[in-house]
C-alpha cells in the first residue's frame, strides 16, 4: 500500500489508533495491539508507519518478522526483533545472547527436547533485556507475520503482553488469520484486555480510487477502474 501525505490510504483509523497507543506507551502506560488481515491487505505497511510514528514520539522502534522456514527454530523471531542475531555491541544484548546460545537445546521442551531450566532462563533473559531497554527509553516492538512464529517467541510475546502496562512499552503483532492458529489464540486469550485487535478489511471503492490516483499520478480512466475491481479491494493486487 502506498504512503500518501504521511498516511496510508484507507487505513487512517488503524494508524491513528496505533499512534494513540504509542503516545500512551511513551507516557509510561504500555499498550499492545494485533493487526490482522489477509495477505496483501497492508499489515506490514501499517506496522511500518506505526514504527515511524513511534520514533517521532521518542520511542526506540525494533522490528522483526517471523519466517516460515524458522518455525522450528526456538526464539528465532524475538531474537531477531531484539537484534541479537549479530554479535551484540551492548552488554545487555550480549548477556541475553550468551544465555540464548548457552545450551544446544534451548527451545521449548516439546519443540526440540530442551531442558525446562534452559527454557526458563532464556525466556527470562529476553524479558529482562526488554525491561532494560525500557529503562533506557520508551520501546516499541513490532513483530510481523506471526502466523509463522516459533512457539518459544510466541511465549515471550505472550509474557510481554501480560505485563505491558507496567512499563513504557508498545507491542504490536501482525498476522494472517489461520484456523486454529497460535497467533489467533493469543489475540483472543484472556490477556486481550490489554490489547487492541485491529482487523484490516479490503479497501472500500473510494479508497481504491484514491490509491489508483496516487499510483498513476492522476485520475484513473474507466478501463483502469474496471481492472482494479478485480482486486477486490486488496491493495497489493491493486498495485499489481
Amino acid at each position: 500500500m502506498e504512503n500518501f501525505a504521511g498516511r496510508l490510504i484507507g487505513r487512517e483509523g488503524e494508524t491513528a489508533e496505533l499512534g494513540r497507543l504509542a503516545a500512551s506507551a511513551t507516557a509510561g502506560v504500555g499498550q499492545a495491539a494485533f493487526v490482522v488481515g489477509e495477505a496483501g491487505v497492508g499489515k506490514t505497511a501499517v506496522l511500518e508507519l506505526a514504527a515511524t510514528t513511534a520514533e517521532r514520539l521518542g520511542m526506540r522502534a525494533l522490528y522483526g518478522a517471523a519466517q516460515e522456514l524458522e518455525r522450528q527454530r526456538p526464539f528465532a523471531l524475538i531474537a531477531s526483533c531484539l537484534e541479537m542475531d549479530a554479535t551484540p555491541a551492548d552488554a545487555s544484548r550480549a548477556r541475553a545472547a550468551e544465555i540464548l546460545r548457552g545450551n544446544d537445546r534451548y527451545g521449548l521442551p516439546e519443540v526440540l527436547g530442551g531442558t525446562g531450566e534452559a527454557d526458563f532462563a532464556t525466556v527470562e533473559a529476553m524479558l529482562g533485556l526488554v525491561e532494560e531497554l525500557c529503562a533506557q527509553e520508551p520501546l516499541a516492538l513490532f513483530v510481523d507475520d506471526l502466523q509463522w512464529v516459533d512457539p518459544a517467541s510466541l511465549l515471550v510475546v505472550q509474557r510481554l503482553i501480560r505485563s505491558v502496562q507496567q512499563q513504557p512499552l508498545l507491542v504490536v503483532g501482525a498476522y494472517r488469520p489461520e484456523p486454529r492458529g497460535e497467533a489467533d489464540r493469543l489475540s483472543q486469550s484472556p490477556v486481550r484486555g490489554n490489547c487492541a485487535v485491529l482487523g484490516l478489511a479490503p479497501l472500500k471503492p473510494p479508497a481504491v480510487s484514491a490509491l489508483l490516483a496516487d499510483l498513476c499520478g492522476g485520475e484513473p480512466g474507466p478501463r483502469l477502474r474496471n481492472m482494479a475491481e478485480g482486486a477486490a479491494g486488496n491493495p497489493l493486487y491493486v498495485r499489481e
